[in-house]
């Protein structure tokens, strides 16, 4: 899982569904047939390709690149590496490829068989196979990563991607940003219960993918890739659910309220008025747009935690 990729296709997805949902908004979508909601159709193409995006486009691991199933056995990986070899020095007795060629292919695949057939380091690359260099594997020689080295990895993810959403997504009522917020909590605690508990847990949550393709550190890979679908899907629910007509009307019929007790005030102090006049929304401090104080503070929040961890970051180089 690359962060970085991640941190783009959120900043560029989560605004273009708020933006279509928004449109869909002030065409007041939600009057007309649900076929007939084209900037609705819009957003959720876009949720449904964040949320299929790690799923479709997964990269190649040991297992692919040598072309066995995620639970081969040990003569099988051999006897593979055996067929491989073959293919390679005749392609080379051929001058299909040049003898630099075979060489850096033979070590490659040398490499796969290595970790492959042993056992323990087998065991670590399903597990750490994003976060250990396997050229400096050896067969008899390999160790699990420290425990806080992948707990800081994991926190370091949770703490960008909801630093950015954070962001970006300021207008979300509490509900919303709870969602999210658990969610990430959730993969934090997969990846941890994944990586040095049970291997089989992520598999658990993703029960529609073939365990034989997928090891488990490629599922919690997509599991952290998913939360740009999960973000453009909560925009989508609260969006629709937050309609802008009956918004507004509910702020209508709070300042008419205030209104009308300033009015009543007024009228109380004053015993020679006999009418009240139209009264102004900025004579009792009460304007047509509201202040969010909460979306500020998330904004705050968030232009805190980038600037934190960047510092952080740049401190420990």
């Amino acid at each position: 899982m690359n962060l970085g990729l991640t941190l783009l296709r959120t900043v560029v997805a989560v605004p273009l569904t708020r933006f279509c949902v928004k449109k869909d908004l002030d065409s007041v979508g939600y009057r007309k047939g649900l076929t007939r909601r084209y900037w609705l159709h819009a957003a959720m193409a876009i949720c449904v390709i964040m949320f299929s995006k790690p799923f479709l486009g997964k990269n190649e691991n040991f297992y692919d690149k040598f072309r066995v199933p995620v639970d081969v056995d040990e003569s099988t990986v051999y006897q593979q590496y055996k067929r491989i070899e073959f293919s390679l020095k005749s392609s080379l007795e051929k001058r299909e490829i040049s003898e630099a060629e075979f060489a850096s292919k033979k070590d490659e695949y040398g490499l796969y068989k290595s970790v492959l057939m042993n056992p323990t380091s087998r065991a670590y690359y399903m597990k750490f196979g994003d976060m250990m260099e396997f050229d400096r594997l050896k067969p008899t020689a390999a160790s699990e990563p420290n425990f806080l080295a992948v707990a800081g990895s994991a926190l370091n993810y949770v703490a960008w991607i909801a630093s950015v959403i954070f962001g970006i997504c300021y207008y979300l009522p509490p509900g919303g940003l709870l969602t999210i917020t658990l969610y990430l909590l959730a993969v934090f605690s997969v990846e941890m219960e994944t990586r040095f508990i049970d291997s089989s847990s992520a598999l658990t949550y993703l029960f529609f993918l073939p365990k034989n393709d997928w090891t488990p550190f490629e599922l919690i890979g997509a599991l952290k890739e998913c939360v740009v679908g999960v973000t453009c899907l909560v925009v989508i629910v609260c969006g629709v659910s937050m309609r802008k007509q009956e918004l507004q009307k509910t702020m209508y019929l709070v300042r008419q309220i205030l209104k009308g007790n300033a009015a009543v005030i007024t009228l109380l102090k004053d015993q020679n008025i006999k009418e009240v006049p139209n009264l102004d929304d900025d004579a009792y401090g009460i304007d047509d747009e509201e202040v969010n104080v909460g979306s500020w503070i998330n904004r705050i929040v968030a232009l805190i935690s980038l600037t934190s961890f960047i510092l952080f970051r740049n401190s420990g180089e």
